[in-house]
């Protein structure tokens, strides 16, 4: 009954399996037999659709109502896991009457029962954590209940931790999500502020105002950082956007992607300046150096190339790796160029001559990230064998081996 509390329009019996947890079609059919049998609900003569008496939909709103606030309040969630209160996917009139006749009332109702919004917002966030604890990867609308609940309160979600949580239906078209960690998460059936295709890469730019990211449509989208809002978007002529690079006075960026190519843009236009071809596999990874004249890329073709960013030209081509390269990072001073690959190797390269300073040896799996200390005396790496190693430069030493907690290093 309390999805047609939520539906409010009737329910499509097509549809409410797909959205009714755990259950099987058949026990559907059953309970909609028994409740119009029970004169509870009206069948449609032309259609599937099961409409409710109005007197009855008052009554189980209501009582819905009152379930979610005692559940929020004793942290033990059943019907606010079994149910969304909202579906973001509906039309924006239902969105309002759901909003208006559930969220609004609930939202009301608990910040009575615990004494105001501080203490609402902290029982919300101890339930994110048991979910996350407790029902790891479970399916359920717990979690995005409570973001539509959060952002109805108008709590500010900077920083806010939803890590491998299922969140169905979240509507978060006008919520701002400034540094929110939404990693490993199902954001199913959500809306946001504008859709997009999973995001491959990202880059700040030097002085931290403009992000970029790039995403698996071949779009990059610029952002302002301080608000969050959107300020244009380049086409990358390709599938995978699978690196971008700020030029250190941040007029310019580059990015890498499945087309063997490195392409140039200007920040503030978006127009592509220039096209660097001569890779003959995708470029997974490119690195401005600290003056901006120069660019590194790694592709899947095994090489790292030295590109002249003013006239486009390849410089030099290092070889070495025996697998596609990762990962690659100039020193700070610029004069060494390391690259990662799935060879299980780092390499150190001068980058005058174009010779092999050192290898470094000692993962076990593919090397997917590799970053210089700030004054260039360390290295830091990351690896799909679950392990960041920080290494001495000069002498190539393993000085520690972090593990990770969580399965495999994949962040750039």
């Amino acid at each position: 009954m309390y999805w047609f509390a939520i539906d409010r329009e009737g329910v499509d019996i097509a549809e409410l399996p797909k959205n009714i947890l755990p259950i099987w079609q058949r026990q559907v059919w059953e309970g909609l037999n028994f409740l119009h049998w029970r004169s509870l609900i009206e069948k449609s003569k032309y259609s599937a659709i099961f409409t409710r008496q109005p007197v009855v939909m008052e009554y189980i709103t209501e009582r819905l109502i009152n379930q979610v606030c005692q559940e929020i309040k004793k942290g033990d969630i059943e019907l606010l896991k079994s149910h969304p209160l909202i579906k973001a996917q509906a039309k924006d009139y239902i969105k309002a009457t759901q909003v208006e006749l559930i969220l609004n009332p609930v939202i009301e109702k608990a910040l009575a029962m615990m004494s105001g919004q501080r203490n609402l917002k902290i029982q919300l966030q101890q339930i994110l954590s048991t979910l996350r604890e407790q029902y790891p990867g479970e399916p359920g609308y717990a979690a995005g209940n409570i973001l539509n609940l959060l952002a109805l309160l108008q709590v500010d979600l900077t920083g806010f931790d939803f890590y491998n949580l299922i969140i169905w239906q979240a509507e978060l078209k006008n919520v701002n999500l400034h540094q929110v960690n939404f990693s490993h998460c199902d954001l199913a059936n959500s809306i946001f502020r504008q859709s997009f295709s999973s995001v491959l890469s990202v880059a700040f730019s030097l002085d931290g105002k403009v992000l970029a990211t790039g995403d698996a449509n071949g779009e990059i989208r610029l952002w302002n950082v301080a608000d969050g809002q959107h300020l244009l978007t380049c086409q990358g002529y390709a599938n995978w956007i699978k690196s971008i690079a700020f030029s250190p006075d941040g007029q310019t960026f580059a990015i890498g992607s499945d087309a063997q190519t490195i392409r140039v843009y200007d920040v503030s236009t978006g127009i592509c300046l220039q096209v660097l071809e001569g890779h003959s596999d995708r470029v997974w990874s490119i690195a401005l150096g600290p003056d901006g004249l120069m660019l590194a890329s790694g592709s899947e073709d095994q090489t790292v190339r030295l590109w002249d960013i003013r006239d486009g030209k390849c410089i030099n081509t290092l070889q070495g790796h025996t697998n596609l390269i990762r990962s690659v990072a100039f020193s700070s001073e610029g004069s060494i160029l390391a690259s990662s690959s799935e060879d299980q190797t780092i390499k150190l390269w001068d980058i005058p001559t174009g010779l092999c300073l050192k290898t470094f040896q000692g993962h076990t799996q593919g090397v997917r990230t590799v970053a210089f200390s700030p004054n260039g005396s360390m290295l830091v790496s990351s690896g799909k064998d679950e392990t960041i190693k920080l290494w001495d430069v000069k002498t190539g030493e393993c000085l520690k081996t972090l593990r990770s907690q969580k399965k495999g290093c994949m962040t750039k």
